[in-house]
Parts: C-alpha cells; structure tokens; sequence
C-alpha cells in the first residue's frame, strides 16, 4: 500500500469522552473466552451480514481494490466494509462510527490511548490461533514498545517476504551532488557528518538558493531515535540524560548552519518538490512505493540513515510504514481480527498495487541494501508516553525553535521545557 507521514488530527470532546469510556484506553480478550468461543463468534458473524467500519490511511480506491479481494470476498460473502478517511476518524467517532480496524502508520498507536481505542489484540490472535511469525520480529517487537508491559495493540501492514525492507534512509539528489562536485553520501554517517556535508550546499547558485538536508519530522523523530523517555513511568520530566542536550545540539545544527532551514514536518515535498536541496533524511517509504509520481528524471539514491555518535550503526526511528489495529469499542472483533488475518495474508498482500516495490525499474538500481536489517531504539513507552505522546512533539517543537530560532542556550530550553511539560503532565495525570 501507498504509506506517507502524516499529521493526527486534534481530538474532539467526543474522541475524549470516548477515551474517557474505556479503561486504558481499551482492554484484551476476556480472561475466560476460550478458543472455541472465539472462533463460534467468528462463525456466527460471518454467517450474517455485518459491516465492518475501517479507518483508512490510503485512499478509497486502495481500500476498494483490498477489501473487495476476490480471497475476502469468498472467505467473508456477508462482510460489507464501510471506508473512513483516517483523518477524519475523530469526526466519525463524535458521529458514533467508531472503527472495528484501523488502519494508519505505526506512531499512531501511541495516540489509540486518547480515542478509546487501544485494544490489546494478543491474547485473540492466539485464541484464533493466527500466526505471528509470518510478520517481521522486529517489527512486532517495535510494535510493543508501545504497550505498557509488551501488549500487541496492532500488528504490521505487511509480511515479512511481502515487505523485507525499512524505508528510513539518507536520500540524496544525484543531480545537485554531481552540480558542484560533491562525493554522495556514505553509509554509516553521524548526523554531524551529515549537517557537515549538508554545509557545502548552502548557496545561491544562478539564482537558485540551494539547501543541503531535510529532516523529517525533527526534533521528535531524533528524539525517538535516541531512544528519549520523554517522561518516566512515575509521570516525572527529566532531562538530566544526555541524550537531550545530544538532541538540541543536533537539531540546533541542522537548522542554523543552513541559515535556519528546518522546515515542519520536513516530509519528501520539501526535498522533492523543488529539487534545490541536496538531501533528505526521514521515511522514504512514498518514494519507494510510488516511484512513478517522482519520474524517472529524478536522479536519487540513498545510504543509510544518519545516526548519533556511539549509536549502532543503521539505527532507525522504529519500525515504520503501516500497521492494523482492532477497536477497543468494536462489538466485533473477533471477525475483525479474523478479516484482518486473511488481509495480511500472502495471497491478498501480493494482489496490491506494487507491493513489491523493490523490483520496480525506477527503484531496482537503487542502493537498496541501506534499507536492509536496521537497528530499532528500545525504549518501552510507559502510561505517561502513551497518554502525552502528542502533546510532547508540540512541547519539544517549542523547544527546540527557541534554540534555533531565538537564541536561548541548550540548558536554559530544557529547564523550560521540563518546567512546561509537567505542569501540563500534573495538571491532568493519567486516568
């Protein structure tokens, strides 16, 4: 499927109230359902019509060409699928359309807490008997990481032999290297060599000012790539490690050595668009998966993914592209944990649109081994992660403008931050 970042909408009142309905955010399996109940709902829900509401990344025409499958429409004839644009999905909760899957990229999970719809899945796949070792080990265990004690509140949007590649990369324009004879980038490069490379770009060149690197989603990516426990599991702040003030630094770096260049958000459109800046450091995934939007004019390769000094080499911010959840407050998940099975199975992820990517003629010749065996951060989000995850990007953002923007010195913009986020954290608490 066609995977881009993106932007999750404010919660309303209603996706609060929701929240608020359910406790933690959802639940699991119930302790005494057994396997063959679970299996006798599936029978019995796929014996009615139902409809299933699905909160949707994509566009309706990918969710056309994938629930009307020939493969689900034999296995679930009585299955209708009502489409919701993922981002209207707190419209549709406030309209009482609450979704039985959902459907995003993967850091959404982190926000699932607040709409009510954190459902720990693991304990049905099992009772359904549904294999997990066809997915990629790591990315399950990224997955995790956004449990309070390694919960599975999603599982990946595609198999392991349907999807053996991260999209994370250092993407580099072929074109404006070549232009002012500057050698392409390395594997393996810290973030200070890129920002030092990124230097030699800075310029205005017949009339055209040239840049030399994007970051995606900075600072809150360079955050959870270092691994940063943005708030303890004793609802504390705390930035007394390292890793904050490494944070600052290099964000401070990438934004004033190129005269201030940092766009938000940072995504593929800034490095794409114009073609006035030499790199891009983030989720590739859209330009992997959708090469034909980008031509075959566009001179690009990639090598992997900056990373901080002393950090193992190809660490990347997690485990990214897509993912599947079941709703905490669907009246029927087992049919759709069981829909969802057969969605993530080999037949029907091999009849999507490009799924194989990597054998496309814009993409073959690319260096794609940066892409392979990455190292993902293992920080484990606490309660007060999960429930604050939104508001520390806006936090941290603020933060880190200040040092860029306006001058403050590191420790002064982490003291601040610290004081502000737990005033934020104290004056609500998790519930």
């Amino acid at each position: 499927m066609k995977w881009r970042t993106i932007v999750l909408p404010v919660l309303t009142a209603a996706a609060l109230a929701l929240s608020a309905g359910c406790s933690n955010g959802g639940g699991s399996a119930d302790p005494g359902t057994t396997s063959s109940d679970a299996k006798s709902k599936v029978a019995a829900d796929t014996g009615t019509p139902v409809t299933l509401k699905v909160a949707f990344f994509s566009s309706q025409d990918t969710f056309k060409q994938l629930t009307q499958n020939p493969v689900i429409k034999q296995k679930f004839p009585n299955v209708t699928f009502q489409y919701i644009k993922y981002a209207d999905l707190d419209k549709a909760i406030a309209a009482g359309d609450a979704p039985d899957l959902i459907n995003g990229i993967v850091s959404a999970l982190a926000d699932l807490e607040e709409r009510g719809l954190k459902y720990d899945l693991g304990p049905l796949a099992k009772l359904l008997d549904i294999d997990l070792n066809k997915f990629e080990r790591k990315k399950l265990e990224g997955i995790r990481s956004y449990g309070r004690n390694g919960e599975l509140f999603g599982l990946p949007d595609n198999l392991e032999e349907t999807s053996p590649y991260n999209t994370f990369a250092l993407v580099y324009n072929k074109d404006i290297f070549d232009k002012f004879a500057v050698p392409y980038p390395k594997d393996n490069m810290t973030w200070d060599e890129a920002v030092d490379l990124a230097r030699q770009f800075v310029r205005t060149d017949g009339g055209t000012e040239y840049k030399g690197l994007v970051a995606h989603a900075a600072p809150h990516f360079l955050a959870a790539q270092l691994g940063i426990e943005f708030v303890g599991a004793d609802g504390k702040v705390n930035t007394s490690d390292p890793k904050w003030s490494e944070l600052m630094r290099v964000n401070k770096r990438i934004s004033v050595e190129q005269g201030g260049f940092l766009p938000k958000g940072g995504d593929l459109t800034h490095f794409y668009k114009t073609q006035n800046v030499a790199m891009y450091a983030g989720d590739a995934g859209d330009l992997f998966r959708s090469p034909d939007k980008f031509g075959a004019s566009f001179q690009w390769d990639i090598a992997t993914y900056p990373v901080f000094p002393g950090m193992a080499p190809h660490t990347v911010v997690g485990p990214n592209g897509g993912m599947w959840a079941v709703g905490a407050t669907s009246k029927h998940k087992e049919l759709a944990l069981a829909v969802l099975d057969t969605i993530l199975s080999p037949d029907v992820m091999k009849s999507i649109p490009n799924y194989d990517w990597w054998n496309h003629p814009n993409v073959q010749s690319k260096r794609l081994e940066a892409l392979k065996n990455p190292n993902y951060p293992t920080t484990r989000a606490n309660a007060y992660m999960q429930k604050y995850n939104l508001k520390f990007r806006a936090e941290i953002a603020k933060a880190t403008e200040s040092v860029s923007k306006d001058g403050v010195d590191i420790n002064t913009a982490l003291r601040t931050f610290q004081e502000s986020f737990q005033k934020i954290i104290d004056a609500d608490g998790v519930k």
